[in-house]
């Protein structure tokens, strides 16, 4: 396969895998103009609601296709009072190879219901936290610090993708372990030789490869034309994302999405804090019936309730 590959020519620079690079660093998503919902997304959601209820899967998630130096990628929880959720996806994918779009689909939603976004953060700053608490001096605990938060980051991001491949690869039929596998064989010729926050792609096709052993899977005909088509749409989508790029500037995206932010944790935090004020509500109206049927039951018997409940403000 590796010499049907090394026809299309000479491998681009970026990264590859979850966060995948066309040409550029792999710092941030840098998405372009031309996002759109997947109008595909409610047959999409129908196929995979098995899927879904399986593995414990908020039904509300949201499918896009963009140019991104991502290529595909998910953001937010499981926890649908705390964030939205939603799977950003290559524009042409579903059209061009649907077995390969299905098993990254399902890869990318196991972050969602696993939490991954959470879990890498949490350790990153649990890591860099445990440093800075050894009162090492001032730059060389802070240096220390944000090592050990990298560090933190890259071994939860590792663990996670870990996870997200076992549970795909535990719910794929064969058809889509064989796109899986097509898709990581055209990924890899344009992985990042510094990303270190996922697991290189030939153990991944192993893996793949592995579960296609026990299941004793033949491989399909038409595999050189559906790799064929993958390796355009990548070719694509590295136009498009590094034509954007230079167009905007590296810098001016940066700056946008750091000021984006801000904006994004108070919409979490609205989020989580009118949840708890509605369940503080749900609580008190439960309080309110329990009093009111403990009053009946005690005016019956012409016993004063020993234990009203306090009026708003009291107590």
């Amino acid at each position: 396969m590796s010499s049907y590959l090394s026809s299309f020519g000479p491998c681009p620079s970026g990264a590859a895998g979850g966060f995948l690079a066309v040409g550029i660093p792999n710092v941030f998503p840098t998405p372009v103009p031309g996002v759109a919902r997947m109008p595909q997304e409610r047959e999409i959601q129908e196929k995979l609601k098995p899927f879904a209820e399986a593995i414990g899967l908020r039904s509300d998630y949201k499918l896009y296709e963009i140019y991104s130096a991502r290529v595909y990628g998910a953001d937010g929880t499981n926890i649908d009072e705390l964030t939205n959720a939603f799977v950003t996806m290559m524009p042409g994918l579903f059209q061009e190879d649907p077995q390969a779009f299905y098993f990254l689909l399902k890869h990318e939603l196991a972050h969602i219901r696993n939490n991954d976004s959470i879990k890498v953060h949490t350790c990153a700053a649990a890591s860099a936290l445990s440093v800075s608490l050894l009162g090492l001096g001032m730059f060389t605990g802070f240096a220390a610090a944000m090592g050990a938060g990298f560090l933190g980051q890259v071994s939860a991001s590792r663990y996670c993708e870990d996870k997200a491949d076992d549970i795909a690869i535990q719910h794929a039929s064969a058809a889509e372990l064989f796109g899986g596998r097509r898709f990581f064989w055209v990924a890899q010729r344009f992985q990042s030789k510094c990303d270190v926050f996922h697991p290189s792609f030939a153990s991944r096709i192993a893996k793949i490869e592995k579960e296609l052993e026990r299941r004793g899977c033949n491989e399909p005909e038409d595999v050189s034309r559906r790799i064929s088509a993958i390796v355009d749409l990548f070719r694509k989508n590295k136009e498009v994302v590094e034509g954007h790029v230079k167009k905007q500037g590296f810098f001016n995206i940066y700056k946008e999405k750091m000021m984006q932010i801000p904006s994004a944790v108070y919409a979490a935090g609205k989020r989580l804090v009118d949840k708890i004020s509605e369940l503080n509500e749900q609580d008190r109206r439960t309080q309110r019936q329990m009093n009111d049927l403990c009053d009946q039951m005690y005016a019956q018997r012409h016993i004063i309730n020993p234990f009203p409940m306090p009026e708003q403000g009291q107590g």
